[in-house]
């Protein structure tokens, strides 16, 4: 263990010598300094910061709050991932390079401990300099979270939307096999045979149909599910939980979208009712009394659509009723407070002061750190991916085998979606065969259908499978939102991207290095 921590020591003086490292080092300690000054509404009365490239929010210290966030975590993110490269694809190849390796391996140094302490240096620098950037973040949040006179109770609404750890609860997923059987109709009646009907290709549809999915209401229907899960709150009359929607039109449209939300608690025969008016596929959100969640954590929510049009308009457009639609597992949630039993404990210490100031910043804290450990696991496995390709290759190959890796990690879902659509197209419209003997027209399309297609849809499913999803670790969307990161989270990215992604590839490395003469011959 202690050749380990040597060489993994020695990476980190050899990080600090690099210019490149400290430049984008530094970099990130130019840039949060910058934000800090900058973030504000672009009005002439607001003296609070100077107007020299200010980044505009909405007016609100919530707004300015969740846009600190944002810029400020995809800086270091950015940045760290750059740094990542660079070191994970030089470390190694410096010591081939330079002929440092034949002096590691001619003492009692395995190669596995050489690729292990490498990765090692790597990740102890991006440790320490994600915390430190993580400071530097809550120092700034701080600043922009306190009282202020422009927003005399923005605070109030700062600490209940963002600076907080609230848990989603979102209505039950459908049955599965319910919705293959009426999919299946569907490609029966569009005229596809049921003998070429495969259970197992249909399956992204049904898995798109979830995540994506689409509850039709039309006008003056009624959809209804039910939130189970939900905490009770202490003092149900004097809490309020966050709903928040996304609505889609069947047809595309500029006109609001209206609709009548109830929130039913069954025991009581209690109900709450809201008319919501919202843009198409603006995310909308709205409070609702913690007193409508039954003794079994329970909220039976109705949705109405009343996007029926005005017959009387002079407008055409606003006389065309809508069909609404939603998503059941994204596009409607209640975010709820949940009890922390240690902020509670620092509550009861003191009723004013530092510790009940800390008492109330603590979930958001703890969140945050968390959502930097969802980074730090994407910056070690592709550590892990660069250590075990510079092993192979030299650094310029091993910049552009991380470099597809990273852009194939940040853009997997719009192949997933084009993998669905090429799915779902040859379903509704099948190839035509062609009898003995027949001579296609057209050679190119014939060729297309029996070689191209199949190839890429090959090549589709292996970039929606092998590569990592960047969306699996990325924060933002939570905790701008006080949205709880949770552990099982966490813990499932660790077993996905760091042990099987990271930890196969690393260990392909391994056995690659093992195999490689280090001594390249000269020409």
């Amino acid at each position: 263990m202690g050749i380990i921590w040597a060489l993994a020591r020695n990476t980190i003086i050899q990080a600090l010598r690099m210019r490149a490292a400290l430049v984008l080092i530094v970099l990130f300690f130019i840039a949060a300094p910058v934000l800090l000054f900058n973030v504000g509404e672009d009005n002439a009365d607001d003296v609070r910061t100077p107007r020299l490239l200010r980044i505009e929010a909405d007016g609100t210290q919530e707004g300015e709050v969740k846009l600190l966030l944002t810029y400020s975590v995809t800086i270091a993110s950015i940045l760290l991932i750059v740094l990542t490269i660079l070191l994970s694809a030089s470390v190694l190849d410096v010591e081939i390079v330079k002929k440092y390796a034949f002096l590691i391996c001619s003492k009692p140094v395995r190669r596995w401990q050489i690729m292990v302490g490498k990765w090692l240096g790597i990740v102890l620098l991006n440790t320490a300099l994600l915390f430190i950037m993580g400071i530097l973040i809550l120092c700034e949040v701080w600043y922009f979270s306190r009282t202020d006179p422009a927003f005399p109770e923005g605070r109030e609404k700062l600490m209940a939307k963002v600076l907080t750890s609230r848990i989603s609860i979102r209505p039950d997923t459908l049955d599965v096999q319910k919705e293959y059987e009426k999919l299946r109709l569907e490609l029966l009646k569009e005229g596809v045979k049921n003998e070429n009907i495969d259970k197992q290709l249909l399956q992204p549809q049904i898995k798109n149909y979830f995540e994506e999915c689409t509850t039709e209401v039309p006008p003056m229907g009624v959809q209804s599910f039910t939130l189970k899960g939900v905490p009770i709150a202490e003092n149900p009359e004097e809490t309020f939980y966050t709903f928040r929607y996304k609505l889609y039109s069947a047809k595309a449209t500029d006109l609001p979208l209206y609709g009548r939300w109830r929130f039913v608690k069954k025991t009581e025969k209690k109900y709450g009712e809201v008319y919501s008016r919202s843009k198409e596929s603006e995310i909308e959100e709205f409070p609702i009394p913690a007193s409508l969640v039954d003794d079994n954590g329970e909220i039976f929510v109705e949705f109405q659509n009343l996007t029926i049009g005005n017959p009387d308009d002079p407008n055409p457009k606003n006389r065309i009723p809508h069909t609404v639609t939603f998503s059941l597992t994204k596009g409607v949630e209640l975010l709820a407070y949940k009890e922390s039993g240690l902020g509670n404990f620092l509550k009861s210490l003191s009723s004013a002061g530092v510790v009940r100031d800390l008492a109330e910043v603590l979930p958001f804290i703890i969140n945050f750190f968390k959502a930097l450990l969802l980074l730090l696991i994407r910056l070690m496995m592709i550590a892990a991916i660069g250590v075990a390709a510079t092993s192979l290759v030299h650094f310029p190959v091993a910049i552009l085998v991380l470099l597809l890796v990273v852009f194939l990690g940040s853009t997997r879902d719009v192949y997933a979606n084009i993998l669905v659509q090429t799915i779902r197209r040859e379903k509704a419209e099948p190839t035509p065969e062609f009898e003995a003997g027949e001579i296609a027209k057209d050679t190119a399309i014939s060729l297309y259908n029996e070689v191209g297609k199949p190839a890429w849809k090959f090549i589709l499913k292996v970039i929606t499978k092998v590569p990592p999803r960047f969306e699996d670790t990325n924060p933002i969307p939570d905790f701008t939102v006080g949205r709880e990161i949770s552990w099982s989270r966490v813990m499932a990215q660790v077993f996905m991207d760091l042990i099987l992604r990271g930890g196969i590839v690393f260990g392909l490395g391994i056995f690659l290095f093992y195999r490689r003469e280090i001594g390249r011959p000269e020409l």
